[in-house]
């Protein structure tokens, strides 16, 4: 009988302690909570050429609203043709030395992220003359031609990694053809001479 209730007296013992030790155990226990919520608002990349400033004498400007300049004895054939992505089609003749053609243009950033060139290389003009004298003539006029492209009122050149803000950021540029006026009589062309690899392209990329 003693041992029984001794059995008894250890069944309750071993009891008790799984009781504390689960009492213990929860003790030590504790549950972290992390609410909150997100969104990822409305955004857009929209970098495009635009119309010439306000502003800007409107008989200067073409048909595409951009500011054209140019000396008397430069002839336009073409006027050039702008879209949101492309300025084509112009075409010009020049007849003197110190012939020059220039054509304003805005980039706008209305996009939400800046904006940076990251791919530009402007081209070197190509002469080809015709006639007995082709070769001789297309080199003449190339190596007096200048080909620039500028901001900034012409100061600056652009370059990889022009920033154009965003939200409404723009500049104006100017694209500058030039039959320089240092040719002399012997290098003046003796047949029509025409110039290509004129056109290039701007790349921009988030900031």
């Amino acid at each position: 009988m003693k041992d029984k209730g001794f059995k008894m007296g250890i069944l309750v013992a071993v009891i008790a302690m799984v009781v504390v030790v689960g009492i213990g155990y929860a003790a030590f226990t504790a549950t972290l909570n992390i609410n909150g919520t997100a969104k990822v608002e409305a955004s857009s990349w929209n970098v495009h050429f635009a119309m010439c400033s306000e502003g800007m004498p409107s008989a200067f400007c073409s048909r595409s609203g951009n500011l054209q300049a140019f000396t008397p004895t430069v002839t336009v054939t073409t006027q050039p043709t702008l879209t949101d992505t492309t300025i084509s089609d112009w075409d010009i003749s020049f007849k003197t030395p110190g012939d020059t053609y220039s054509y304003n243009f805005k980039v706008v950033n209305d996009g939400s992220f800046d904006a940076k060139i990251s791919t530009f290389a402007l081209p070197t003009p190509t002469c080809t003359g015709t006639g007995e004298n082709a070769e001789v003539d297309a080199a003449n006029v190339c190596k007096h031609l200048e080909y620039t492209l500028t901001t900034n009122s012409g100061n600056t050149n652009v370059a990889v990694g022009d920033i154009l803000t965003k939200s409404g950021g723009s500049k104006d540029y100017t694209l500058r053809l030039t039959y320089k006026d240092d040719v002399t009589d012997a290098e003046l062309p003796k047949n029509e001479v025409t110039i290509s690899n004129l056109g290039f392209s701007i790349v921009y990329t988030q900031a």
